[in-house]
């Protein structure tokens, strides 16, 4: 008894060890004494938040005994999640930051070595590093990229042009203030079905039990009665359509990979790793960039500058490799006498309909409301769509998936109620 309680103590004797160590780490910053650049600060944060997890973890495996093969793992990604969302939080508020200062005309490198100063943790270390940068010269969207300080694309477009136009302090206040309406769809239709296709495929392990271990002792329990009794017809037919599937592995293997994409992009999206890069997200943000493409000819038409400079600008320094081949595909039909309208819907940045409305709003010299109303329509429009999809396909994936828990429960319950009232 005596061994037991204090194996118990010792996790929870590393997790207040760790929690001390990062105390006394905050304390040493506040009074100056070390910098989260020192080696001193680097070690007592590793040691400490090693230690806090490792202690962490033990409680969690020692606390739920077998089940800490599915526990820890939850454990894990919902720190990942806590630890992105606070750095995502603190780079808004940098971003804020440096938004103000441009519109103020306050030095951005004093502003981040203000925010720096602030904190000695990781998006600390990376503002003091972006400040450095800028008090170099660096430009604002290349000070970014190296400081390792992840923001949108829309800021990090607002940084690159935003210099490039002198409207920087606009630039950064519509990137900051700009509600992604679609990207909080998108991330509610995910976890929908990040919750769908753990449910399917935790249904699939233990299918795959039930098959192997429990079936085949129904069969020959069954079979030993012989004629008496006689396997029930939805237990016959579970078992026929799991060998189906079995001899049909070039069927269901689809199916199976299908869905742990949507489990890794799910969750991916719920520690806010952004996959825009997979295939079927990259579709999905199409529109969203185009917008943007249109929110920045918005900004050109209302400085009277060309057409043509704003769209050979997004063709320069536009984050997004796809979009920004678009543009330059764009800029070499303008650049040979094509109208740039048409060469943007050649190059597929925006509709016919779309372009239809910029033409008739370039001949009556309202290019800016209609680049501002085209970008946001987009975006709504696609934004309803998901929204849509989102309403009809998860209840119908909900039932479905329903259904076919009760017909696995059924195939599993009716053989023992048939033994039972066989024996009786």
């Amino acid at each position: 008894m005596l061994e037991c309680t204090a194996l118990a103590l010792v996790p929870l004797s590393l997790v207040l060890v760790g929690i001390g160590l990062l105390w006394t780490r905050i304390w040493l910053h506040q009074r100056g004494r070390v910098t989260a650049d020192d080696v001193p600060a680097r070690l007592l944060s590793a040691f400490g938040w090693s230690l806090l997890v490792l202690g962490l973890f033990s409680v969690v495996a020692i606390t739920t005994n077998v089940v800490a093969v599915i526990t820890c793992p939850m454990v894990g990604i919902l720190l990942a999640a806590a630890v992105r969302r606070h750095q995502n939080s603190e780079r808004q508020a940098l971003l804020r930051l440096l938004t103000v200062a441009a519109e103020r005309g306050i030095p951005l490198e004093t502003a981040a070595q203000a925010f720096a100063d602030e904190r000695d943790d990781t998006v600390g270390i990376c503002a003091r590093d972006l400040a450095d940068y800028l008090d170099a010269g660096v430009p604002l969207g290349l000070a970014l990229r190296r400081s390792r300080n992840t923001v949108p694309t829309a800021a990090l477009l607002a940084a690159d042009l935003g210099e490039q136009t002198g409207t920087l302090g606009l630039a950064l206040r519509q990137a900051v203030t700009e509600i992604d309406e679609l990207e909080m769809t998108l991330r509610s239709l995910l976890e929908k079905f990040f919750y769908l296709a753990v449910v399917v495929l935790v249904a699939f392990g233990t299918l795959t039990f039930l098959m192997t271990r429990i079936i085949p002792v129904f069969v020959d329990m069954f079979d030993e009665f012989e004629v008496a009794l006689i396997l029930p017809e939805v237990t016959r037919g579970l078992i026929a359509a799991t060998r189906s599937a079995a001899d049909q592995w070039y069927v269901t293997f689809p199916v199976a990979a299908v869905l742990m994409l949507l489990l890794v992009v799910g969750l991916l999206y719920y520690v806010r790793f952004s996959p825009r890069d997979l295939p079927v997200v990259r579709v999905l943000w199409r529109r969203v960039d185009c917008a943007l493409v249109l929110r920045w000819l918005a900004i050109g038409v209302d400085q009277k500058r060309p057409i043509s400079e704003i769209v050979r600008l997004l063709a320069s320094y536009f984050p997004r490799p796809g979009v920004r081949i678009r543009l330059q595909s764009a800029v070499k039909r303008i650049d040979a006498g094509a109208h740039w309208c048409d060469s943007l819907e050649r190059a597929g940045l925006v509709r016919r309909p779309e372009a239809v409305v910029f033409k008739a709003a370039e001949r009556t010299d309202n290019l800016v409301w209609a680049f501002k109303e085209m970008a946001d329509s987009s975006v709504r429009r696609t934004a309803y769509r998901m929204r849509a999809l989102l309403s009809v396909a998860f209840p119908a994936a909900v039932l479905v998936v329903g259904a076919c828990v009760f017909v696995i429960a059924l195939a599993i319950l009716t053989p023992l109620f048939s033994m039972i009232q066989h024996n009786t």
